[in-house]
């Protein structure tokens, strides 16, 4: 069937700024969330929705191939999961992320990740905010599930792109340290969380691997393969894109960070043009 989000080019029904939530609102999502968190299917239906995510966003060495140009045959397609969540508890995760206040969301910025350069992060001129796991407590509930999904080391946190907001084009490579060990990014994830987005709102995920560009379509899931090219562009509308993503870890150094920084990805592609 046809990718969700991959061609929609009609106008925007996000261009107005909603009023933040009341505390009656938030109260509610609340209540909604953590009584789905409570349920014992809630976990198994995410994951059977998903399916096997290792399987399913292919090998590294195939990744690898295809970051460094070796092989076009070997891009794996994303895997994009709609409705993974039931519409409610999606709905509550927006209600939440709209909550959260002014002062708790940290803008990141090529500047401000410096001192992560070394070990591959921040590398990629980018501008977004972002809302530590431990600071959106009332996602838990969603944070595990998605957790649950593979038994690797996770992080996992929200991110809020407004007007102006971008990623320029990156593949993820990364070292964390995770319990005193370092580990390598492995499997990339984004949980989309904004409600009538098209391509003409900007804040477009552009897939440079696979070479598809995709809004980020409501309560959907998108996953991929670390190393994996690509890029969100500069958000247009009014509206903010809401977000949890996060990477699943895997340990040791799995791959070397020659592509990393955003300025030799566009010379590359200059060059070979």
């Amino acid at each position: 069937g046809e990718e969700p989000g991959a061609d929609s080019l009609e106008g925007s029904e996000a261009e107005e700024i909603q009023a933040p939530p009341s505390a009656d609102e938030v109260r509610a999502a609340q209540h909604t969330i953590a009584r789905w968190g409570r349920r014992k299917l809630s976990r198994k239906k995410l994951a059977e929705r998903v399916g096997t995510l290792d399987a399913s966003v292919g090998t590294r060495a195939a990744a690898l191939q295809a970051s460094r140009g070796i092989s076009r045959a070997t891009v794996q397609p994303l895997l994009v999961v709609p409705n993974v969540l039931p519409a409610a508890v999606a709905e509550a995760a927006l209600t939440v992320l709209r909550a959260v206040p002014e002062a708790t969301w940290q803008v990141a910025t090529a500047s401000t990740d410096i001192g992560e350069h070394a070990e591959g992060s921040g590398t990629a001129a980018h501008r977004f905010a972002g809302c530590a796991r431990d600071d959106a407590a009332a996602l838990e509930p969603i944070f595990a599930a998605l957790e649950g999904l593979i038994a690797q080391p996770v992080v996992l946190q929200c991110g809020r792109y407004e007007r102006g907001d971008f990623i320029e084009p990156h593949d993820d490579m990364a070292f964390v340290q995770a319990n005193g060990v370092e580990h390598s990014r492995d499997i990339a994830i984004v949980l989309h969380l904004t409600p009538d987005w098209c391509l003409d709102d900007g804040g477009t995920f552009v897939d440079h691997a696979g070479k598809v560009a995709r809004s980020p379509v409501f309560n959907s899931l998108v996953a991929f393969r670390v190393p994996r090219l690509h890029e969100v562009t500069p958000v247009i509308g009014r509206a903010a894109r809401f977000s949890i993503y996060g990477w699943f870890l895997a340990p040791g150094k799995l791959y070397e960070l020659s592509c990393v920084d955003g300025q030799k990805q566009k010379g590359k592609r200059k060059r070979t043009a």
